[in-house]
């Protein structure tokens, strides 16, 4: 799945589509192949009277939890651009804090931000943490521990960059939470099985022009429901997943802080 959200986005449709429109007609092949009786017959009308409900019951949960992973989605974009400030204004107190080891902390942010994006998130689309990224972090938190303020001012700015490299640390775990969270498996069971059911309700549609649009309608339906729920199940992942930029622009921001510093 991982590997179809790297596709551009038509092919993701088109690859789910396809797969919905394959299913269905090869139910409904099978069901041409059964011997015609009354019994046929009789599962024609149950499909016809159950069609609707079904179809509700399935279109009503993959809404319930398109809504839902999109608010996932939302929530893993503001807590990175949330994560990317706190970073920021960490590098710009431990610049106002100028006391020993602000360099070497400052040095071990920069190269921390520049793993997050060069080699972090790649991870992340793969549900996983980098372990190098991750040392990094906690270098930070070797070298604050090591930090001393000189005087009063020195203090000031030292608590203020504890208590923000705190809360990096609560970001940077959320960060890496949503990355490798996911629906629980019984979800895909239950949408994949009752769309297999809608999908065969439409199989059992009459032969003919009306019959083929009929299952190509549901088949439409059912894959972009789909690619919508697994699409956005993974916000890291994939061409619609929550891209790194906050995380650049700081990065552009401290180097041109510091390139301002050294004229």
């Amino acid at each position: 799945m991982l590997t179809v959200l790297t596709l551009p986005l038509w092919a993701q449709a088109l690859v789910t589509i396809g797969g919905a429109l394959l299913v269905a007609l090869s139910l409904r092949w099978l069901i041409y192949c059964l011997p015609p009786g009354p019994m046929l017959d009789r599962a024609r009308d149950v499909a016809n009277l159950m069609r609707q409900p079904t179809t509700t019951f399935v279109a009503l949960t993959l809404a319930l939890s398109g809504v839902e992973v999109i608010s996932e989605l939302h929530r893993a974009g503001a807590d990175a651009g949330r994560e990317a400030g706190v970073l920021e204004r960490l590098h710009r107190d431990s610049v106002a804090y100028g006391g020993i080891g602000s360099a070497e902390f400052g040095e071990t942010l920069v190269n921390y931000v520049q793993s997050v994006v060069d080699v972090e998130w790649h991870s992340m689309r793969g549900m996983e943490e980098n372990r190098a990224t991750k040392a990094l972090f906690d270098q930070l938190l070797v070298i604050s521990h090591q930090m001393r303020a000189a005087d009063t001012r020195e203090q000031m700015w030292l608590t203020d960059m504890v208590s923000q490299l705190n809360v990096a640390a609560d970001l940077r775990r959320a960060r890496i939470s949503h990355a490798q969270e996911s629906m629980p498996l019984i979800f895909y069971v239950v949408s994949i099985s009752s769309c297999m059911v809608v999908l065969g309700f439409a199989s059992l549609a009459p032969q003919g022009w009306g019959g083929g649009i009929i299952i190509g309608s549901y088949a439409v339906v059912v894959g972009l429901a789909l690619l919508l729920v697994v699409s956005l199940d993974l916000p890291f992942s994939g061409t619609q997943g929550v891209k790194p930029d906050e995380f650049k622009a700081i990065l552009e921001n401290i180097h041109l802080r510091i390139a301002s510093r050294n004229v």
